[in-house]
């Protein structure tokens, strides 16, 4: 039987990435406490893209026992934005989300912020490295507004020209 995300992967015939597949496997049967990486510069298949981490998001709005989902050093545009936001409005399992040095431009970073004023589990959260701009900065102050649960935030380089 396949895990969520490789069945995500066959529903849009997408060939799925082994080191997520090995991850959702190792992971099966534990409660909690699992951490699902996906560095880019570790991936073997090379650096996640928008459609990878639309499928990513798709599976782990399943059940899933991760609490860290590090997915940083990639190369994430105006989707993977949007898909966050849809899985982070749903999820109430994960604690830290790593974005770190993702390319991503203001928009994407946008709905990943709006995505977290509905979480109420999310406690550490990581953009450094990412294009926040002035857009995403309000959104920032926003959502620190109605979001009690974030704990940590990393906005290291985060200014015209990151990572």
């Amino acid at each position: 039987m396949s895990n969520p995300y490789e069945a995500a992967c066959i529903a849009a015939n997408l060939r799925p990435r082994r080191n997520i597949i090995d991850a959702y496997e190792q992971a099966v049967g534990m409660e909690t406490g699992v951490e699902l990486k996906c560095h880019g510069n570790q991936l073997a298949e090379g650096r996640m893209l928008d459609v990878d981490l639309k499928l990513l998001a798709e599976a782990m709005l399943q059940p899933h026992p991760f609490d860290r989902l590090e997915i940083s050093y990639n190369e994430l545009g105006s989707e993977s934005g949007e898909a966050l936001k849809n899985f982070l409005e749903a999820d109430t399992r994960l604690r830290t989300l790593d974005l770190t040095c993702n390319e991503l431009a203001p928009a994407p970073c946008c709905a990943i912020l709006k995505g977290l004023e509905k979480n109420s589990a999310l406690q550490e959260l990581r953009l450094s490295g990412n294009t926040l701009g002035d857009e995403a900065g309000l959104q920032l102050a926003e959502l620190l507004q109605v979001n009690d649960t974030l704990r940590q935030l990393h906005l290291a380089n985060c200014g015209p020209q990151p990572c």
